[in-house]
């Protein structure tokens, strides 16, 4: 009887496993597999990679709105990417729990919210881009002229000539 206790718990503390009419097998409902009734069975899956990785695609399908898989990206396989703080996280269970409980998540989730009550475009507070104007081929191609060392200036010459002239960056 002791067994079944510790198994009643394990199974009542895990959203993902559900013990079957019968009182004989249990299935997880991630991935459905299903085990006998026992404790060692059970909880030797629940630290399987098979069930980890069923987890961690349980939680981007409930935050495929904020989290996004990266891993064609060619700087950040195996990566998912935060829309609301502009983050890369690794695909682990611990990491993503982790930051979907942090503080800058939750407060960037408030934000988002408070936004998309109001109709407003939500425009995150924290990461490397910090403006979305900076994908605008406009906005992007005046950062990087003005990122040049010697930014150039053209003048009309009096006979009506162009020329280029370099202007120098302060340095000898």
């Amino acid at each position: 009887m002791a067994m079944d206790a510790r198994l009643d718990e394990l199974v009542n503390s895990t959203v993902s496993l559900v013990v079957l009419p019968d009182r004989r097998r249990i299935k997880c409902l991630y991935t459905m597999h299903e085990m006998p009734f026992n404790f060692e069975v059970v909880s030797q899956y629940l630290s399987c990679t098979k069930y980890k990785r069923a987890c961690v695609d349980q939680l981007l399908e409930e935050h495929k709105d904020y989290i996004v898989d990266v891993s064609k990206s060619s700087k950040h396989p195996n990566q998912l990417f935060c829309k609301l703080t502009w983050r890369y996280l690794n695909k682990e269970m611990d990491h993503l729990i982790r930051h979907l409980k942090g503080r800058k998540f939750q407060s960037a989730l408030t934000k988002y919210n408070q936004c998309k009550a109001t109709g407003e475009d939500f425009i995150t507070t924290s990461g490397k881009y910090k403006h979305p104007s900076y994908f605008n081929e406009a906005s992007a191609r005046d950062a990087d002229l003005g990122h040049k060392r010697n930014s150039t200036k053209s003048e009309d010459l009096p006979d009506g000539r162009h020329v280029k002239r370099t202007k120098p960056n302060g340095h000898c």
